[in-house]
């Protein structure tokens, strides 16, 4: 069925920020013109071709449509919606080239999938088909759609012919190639051959296997039969290997398949032990085709993850930097974002030993340095890989060291043995944003000194000068199959049209017993060669200065727990992390899937970067975000490359609103908060025309009365992106927001221009709050619930969201009995979680955030035991990060964002400043979070930053029955110091003070400071 593509039945849908227009053109398909797209990518969004159908889908159909275009590459999108348009399913085609030349895009039913909705029941009937090109390299152009066509088809199934083999010679034994007969086929003739397969009908499969006999095929090609008959080549070999030879062949649909050989090994003849046809997953991807050869290997020749099991890693970048590199606790390191990797061997008494033959360990060096270290052990040698970044933003570096050491008691003669592989560390089931597992190698040359990559996009410097190096396309074998047997490729050079190429460095060690071998590589992220900060410099002089750059960065975090050492190392850690996960002034939550800016994880990491001292990173990123915003006000939930995300997520006004407010209390640069008051403003303006569509009269109607006032409905933190609801977190950071306008606007009472907004602004924060109430109290009612829900239309449970109604705003406490409600019911589910009660799959350590609502509600002992459930599921735990996703299963091949992923970081930093010292409206809290056996050997923090001004502390045990406590510091409120709870009275500079008990917990109230307290259990 062909389905019109005219401009009168179709309609245009553009997001915020993109440019597009439809027109009639002239280009023709099939004597049909094509419809062209116009579009102009302001920023990241999408424009869609929306067509009208009436489809019924059938149990098995085709869709296909043809595309050319002018356009940069971006992600193409073919979508079915329902009636309802809340369900769609799609193809979706990330990185599409669009050429003049018309692609057919085709589908089938297997090939659609669940993109969004309320569930995943597969469609039924389908309202529209959009046509979308989503911007992920955005630019401007024109796309040209035509012959769309949908149309049934026979349901999948298995081949069940009867396939015949004819060869150009020896026929007889030709049928043999598909059968595990001992008398294979050989051709009778030295030139020229072909061993033809016809499958009788129309055959899927994903791939041929072929394995060659003795004398097999140095240059061959595959060929499938076309419906017009011709024969079209699939696959090219040159020089090819002997043995097993493969071929990836996604989504092939032929009737007979050809082997064309051009020339022998031996100039024998040609030798087939067997084919075999592949099914079509064979050739799902090129990461299903890989992890399928790898199925062949021993295990440990290939990633771990070949084998379906997980592999967490870390990031290795320099502050800022524009490029990062990952490492695995196996330490296999990826050079840089979606490259190869190196990974390392060794050899030794015949055999070759890859992770699989070791066990491992892995560090932080110093315990918090972000220099990541892996130890593998094997029986009579260890080896250790040590990786770290040197330089500039745009000119930095990448150095890993590896040392081997013999710690038999006798000689040990090999070698180490560093592979290039086109394979990432990231792993294939890693898809956000950047897909996992293969990265093309196309062309690869070196010599003992380094190699360049991808027609010199990539070089590797070998500053220690290997012992021999060889590179290998994947026809000629995999540098893997020449290393195991001790040998090396014999090409300095290859090209592999399929991306397949790879190489190795050959490293000779003679060690005596306790001896050690140390091999330094570097990989330089220059991005001006011209540049003196362009420079490779050694190892050591590298390391040197990093290292000396961390301490000083990190050092100034003046927390000391000598009890708790693991907790503060985990501190420090978090703050590298954060800082080497930026792009430039770009806050990022990661270095692969979440290399973009959300305003969300950026405010919160803000927060967390200024109560450890990191002002600069603080104000640079505020600067660098606010052109963002939209004129109209809006603040875009997102920013990246392509500009703004016009993704509607209401939680974005609200929240840079705060993150300007919070830069002030910390640091007081009324200068700069002076500038950015417009953006304050328009925020605010963008804010009011959000609540104002739901203050009509159509919400005071009893089924719609718990919505009066509150924000449209959005994704909100992607926690609603099947569909959008009323979320309350948009809500609690839309009135943090215009609590924090209003505390802007009184900074400037002498500011006319400020002055004159400042009765509005107080009289949309104050009706907003009443409404907000309200609405919480009638969703609690009409869900007949005890707890604060989710989200307004659905009455759920999601207290780990609900925890930013504590902090970082407090207007949740006006509701006490339904805030303990919630917790007590989270307090619940989390023991049978841990406890082996409920069973459980994974979680998100987000939930960090209710350790510090425990604390804010006096549970000390709930949110120390949540710490000690969250400390566990550091993955790996000597690298002191946790990645988005924790799986109970440690193995489990599933998706985990990133490692480290920095908005959990800024949850742990954020309830570690809860332990210590946390803001109340009348008071500074301190102390709430402190175990009674830390101040065994003390408990010392200086120079905290707090709203209320900075703070230092020293408490300890002293004798006896007796805690020392000395205060230090400028405050503009009183502190409230909570003490054990076994504390019986208190002394103030030898005055006696009352202890009382407050929801912050047992303590005493300090109004001016210096104050050194006496604390006694008797």
């Amino acid at each position: 069925m062909r389905i019109p593509l005219d401009l009168g039945n179709v309609q245009l849908i553009a997001s915020d920020g993109i440019t597009a227009s439809l027109h009639r053109d002239s280009r023709r398909l099939d004597g049909e013109n094509a419809l062209r797209m116009d579009v102009s990518y302001g920023g990241s969004g999408y424009a869609s071709v929306r067509v009208p159908v009436a489809i019924t889908l059938p149990p098995n159909y085709r869709l296909s449509v043809a595309v050319s275009g002018e356009l940069p590459e971006n992600t193409l999108e073919v979508k079915f919606v329902d009636p309802t348009q809340d369900f769609v399913w799609w193809i979706n085609r990330p990185h599409f080239a669009f050429t003049p030349k018309w692609q057919n895009v085709v589908g089938k039913k297997r090939h659609f999938w669940y993109a969004w909705g309320p569930n995943r029941e597969p469609l039924t009937d389908i309202a529209f088909i959009e046509l979308t090109v989503t911007a992920s390299s955005g630019g401007k152009g024109s796309v040209y759609f035509a012959g769309l066509d949908f149309e049934e088809i026979p349901l999948d199934r298995d081949y069940d012919g009867t396939p015949v083999v004819t060869a150009s010679s020896n026929s007889k034994n030709a049928a043999n190639v598909l059968t595990s007969a001992s008398a294979h086929w050989h051709s009778a003739k030295a030139q020229k051959q072909e061993c033809t397969i016809d499958f009788g009908q129309s055959r899927e499969f994903g791939g041929l296997v072929i394995d060659w006999g003795a004398d097999y095929a140095l240059d061959y090609s595959v060929q499938t039969k076309q419906s017009n008959g011709k024969w079209h080549t699939v696959d090219t070999v040159n020089s090819g290997k002997p043995g097993r030879q493969y071929h990836y062949l996604p989504e092939t649909d032929s009737s007979a398949v050809r082997i064309k050989m051009k020339r022998s090994s031996q100039s024998h003849g040609y030798s087939i032990k067997h084919i075999e046809v592949m099914p079509l997953t064979f050739g799902a991807t090129v990461n299903e085709f890989m992890r399928h050869v790898a199925a062949d290997s021993p295990v440990g020749h290939n990633p771990r993850y070949m084998q379906r099991l997980q592999s967490f890693w870390t990031v290795v970048g320099v502050s800022g930097g524009t490029n990062e590199a990952i490492i695995n606790e196996e330490g296999m390191v990826e050079i840089g974002r979606q490259t190869p990797s190196i990974e390392p061997f060794l050899f030794a008494d015949g055999k070759l030993l890859g992770w699989n033959e070791g066990t491992h360990e892995q560090h932080l060096e110093d315990g918090y340095l972000p220099v990541p270290h892996v130890v593998r052990t094997h029986e009579s040698l260890k080896l250790e890989v040590a990786a770290l970044a040197h330089g500039e933003q745009t000119n930095s570096c990448l150095y890993v060291r590896y040392l081997v050491t013999n710690t038999a008691a006798e000689r040990k003669i090999g070698k180490l043995y560093l592979t290039l592989r086109p394979l990432q560390v990231n792993p294939p089931w890693q898809f956000l944003n950047i897909p996992g597992g293969f990265s093309p190698v196309k062309s690869l040359s070196g010599d003992n000194n380094g190699a360049v990559l991808n027609e010199a996009a990539i070089s590797i410097k070998s500053l220690t000068p290997a012992d021999a190096f060889g590179a290998t396309s994947f026809s000629q074998g995999d540098a893997i199959d020449f290393i195991s047997a001790g040998q090396l490729p014999k090409s300095s050079a290859v090209h592999d049209e399929n991306g397949l190429a790879s190489a190795v460095f050959a490293y000779d060690f003679d060690l005596a017993p306790g001896a050690t071998k140390v091999v330094d590589i570097a990989a330089p992220w220059f991005e001006d060669a011209n540049s003196p900060d362009a420079a490779i410099v050694s190892f050591d002089e590298a390391h040197e200065k990093v290292v000396s750059f961390w301490r000083r960065k990190l050092d100034a975090i003046q927390v000391d727990i000598p009890a708790a050492q693991d907790l503060l190392d985990t501190m420090k850690a978090q703050v590298a992390y954060i800082l080497i996960n930026r792009n430039q002034k770009a806050i990022q939550p990661g270095s692969r899937c979440y290399r973009r800016t959300w305003i969300r994880d950026g405010s919160l990491t803000s927060t967390a970067l200024l109560q450890n001292g990191c002002i600069d990173e603080v104000r640079d990123f505020i600067k660098w975000f606010s052109p963002f915003q939209y004129p109209s006000g809006k603040v875009p939930c997102c920013v990246d490359k392509r500009g703004s995300d016009p993704t509607p997520e209401h939680d974005s006004h609200g929240e840079y609103i705060y993150l300007v407010a919070e830069y002030y209390r910390y640091t007081a640069d009324i200068k700069l908060v002076r500038e950015l008051f417009p953006h304050v403003l328009g925020a605010t303006k963008y804010i009011d025309s959000l609540r104002q569509q739901r203050r009509t009269d159509e919400y005071q109607s009893p089924d719609k009365k718990h919505l009066f006032g509150l924000m449209p409905e959005s994704i909100s933190h992607e926690g609603y992106s099947a569909k959008p609801m009323h979320s309350y977190w948009d809500d609690i950071f839309t009135h943090k927001g215009l609590v924090d306008a209003v505390f802007i606007a009184e900074l400037f009472p002498d500011d006319p221009e400020v002055a004159k907004e400042i009765a509005g602004l107080q009289n949309m924060r104050d009706e907003f709050h009443a409404d907000f109430i309200a609405s919480i109290k009638a969703t609690m009612l009409r869900h007949n619930i005890t707890y604060i829900p989710g989200c307004a239309d659905l009455g759920d449970f999601d207290a780990t969201s609900t925890t930013i109604g504590l902090d970082p705003d407090d207007l949740l406490l006006e509701l006490p009995v339904e805030v303990r409600a919630t917790f007590d019911k989270y307090w619940e589910f989390f023991q049978q979680r841990r406890d082996g009660g409920k069973e459980w799959y994974d979680y998100t350590p987000y939930e960090w955030r209710n350790v510090g609502a425990f604390l804010r509600l006096g549970e000390v002992e709930r949110a120390h035991e949540a710490m000690e459930f969250f400390m566990s599921h550091r993955r790996p735990a000597g690298w002191k990060h946790w990645c988005e996703v924790v799986y109970k299963n440690r193995d489990n091949p599933g998706f985990i964002g990133d490692a480290p992923h920095g908005w959990v970081a800024s949850d742990y930093l954020r309830s570690m400043r809860n332990l210590l010292a946390y803001e109340a409206v009348d008071s500074l809290i301190v102390g709430a979070g402190i175990k009674p056996e830390w101040l065994e050997l003390g408990v010392t923090f200086s120079s905290l930053q707090t709203h209320h001004g900075e703070i230092s502390m020293i408490a300890r045990n002293w004798v006896g029955d007796r805690i020392f406590y000395d205060l230090e510091g400028k405050l503009t409120k009183p502190v409230f110091l909570v003490l054990p709870g076994h504390v019986k009275s208190a002394v103030l500079n030898h005055q006696p003070l009352d202890v009382i008990d407050t929801p912050h917990g047992r303590g005493v109230l300090i109004k001016s400071l210096p104050a050194t307290i006496l604390a006694s259990i008797r």
